[in-house]
């Protein structure tokens, strides 16, 4: 069977591609303190807020603090373009190695948030090395920077690089967290939406069922996290050709998709995808097309042609439509 050859990050993935604010707050000025993991792209803010309040409020603020405060702001308004030239300029003032790291995380993810891979990448994995320096390999801290790094990875189709980095995560996490931690729930879901885009389902759907049972059993994720990594089982199950219920989970993630994101949203869109390939594998053509149609609908214009799991949609619809077109009677 073939399969769908790139997904946003849900984490993302929102899907991993997706990034957003969740997750709780990460006390980043205590070393042993353990931090929440999203299932999307982090916001740099909270390591913001320690950069720059480690300053004696007494004095005046170093030339650096006022551009990162500044370039703080204009993330916060979404004008990353704007916030990742200050943040250059910041990073070129002179910064402490103990809080370069922070700066040059910030500085990767507003790549991210414009979708410059490749220099979300280079900005990311300076912030690594350089936190490693000063934390050390095993401060689970790092796993705030592996987490974005794979996402940015993830959504340029480079998926080794990916799978290393969403594995990293959760191996940091998992040293401190609980076993019923709801953040592993979302770095569980991270690491087998990857694998699903391997073709990795089989290794992908005992991360996927630990991260349902965590979600199912815990008040700190939502009816829309829970559905998300349903969506995630989903694409595993259907990687392997468990179709039947893949379909189900398919369909219960669409109905809480639809109802907090409306018919055209990316995240609706992963399952209307997800449909549309079993219908294509059932020689429901005429389904199939109209899914397809209404999965590129909800992608709509957030991402570029080039992104590999809009080509791999893409090409999926037209073999649809060329298939339809032959079984079709001529007149």
């Amino acid at each position: 069977m073939v399969q769908s050859a790139g997904r946003p990050s849900v984490a993302g993935g929102w899907l991993t591609t997706r990034a957003n604010r969740e997750g709780r707050a990460a006390q980043l000025s205590k070393p042993n303190h353990c931090m929440q993991m999203a299932a999307r792209l982090l916001a740099p803010v909270l390591i913001l807020l320690h950069a720059v309040s480690t300053a004696d409020s007494a004095q005046p603020p170093d030339d650096w603090r006022v551009l990162v405060r500044d370039a703080d702001s204009r993330m916060t308004a979404g004008q990353f373009a704007e916030a990742q030239k200050l943040l250059e300029t910041a990073l070129e003032a002179g910064i402490p190695a103990e809080d370069r790291w922070t700066v040059l995380y910030m500085q990767g993810f507003a790549f991210s948030k414009t979708q410059d891979w490749v220099k979300a990448q280079t900005s990311l994995e300076r912030s690594l090395q350089s936190a490693e320096l000063v934390l050390g390999r095993d401060d689970p801290r790092l796993a705030r920077i592996t987490s974005t790094l794979a996402a940015a990875y993830q959504n340029e189709g480079r998926y080794e690089k990916a799978e290393r980095y969403h594995r990293r995560s959760l191996e940091l996490q998992e040293k401190v967290l609980p076993a019923g931690d709801p953040a592993l729930a979302r770095l569980l879901m991270n690491l087998g939406s990857l694998l699903n885009l391997e073709l990795k389902g089989k290794e992908a759907e005992p991360l996927l069922r630990r991260a349902l049972s965590i979600a199912s059993n815990s008040d700190a994720l939502d009816r829309v996290t829970r559905a998300m990594i349903q969506d995630n089982l989903a694409n595993s199950l259907r990687v392997q050709g468990h179709l039947e219920e893949a379909e189900r989970l398919y369909n219960d993630s669409l109905k809480v998709f639809r109802d907090k994101f409306g018919e055209t949203h990316q995240v609706t869109a992963d399952a209307y995808w997800g449909l549309a390939f079993i219908a294509k594998e059932r020689g429901q053509l005429e389904l199939a097309a109209s899914l397809y149609e209404k999965a590129l609908q909800g992608f709509g214009t957030s991402f570029p042609d080039r992104t590999p799991f809009i080509k791999q949609l893409k090409s999926e619809f037209e073999q649809v439509k060329a298939d339809l077109s032959h079984a079709r009677p001529k007149n």
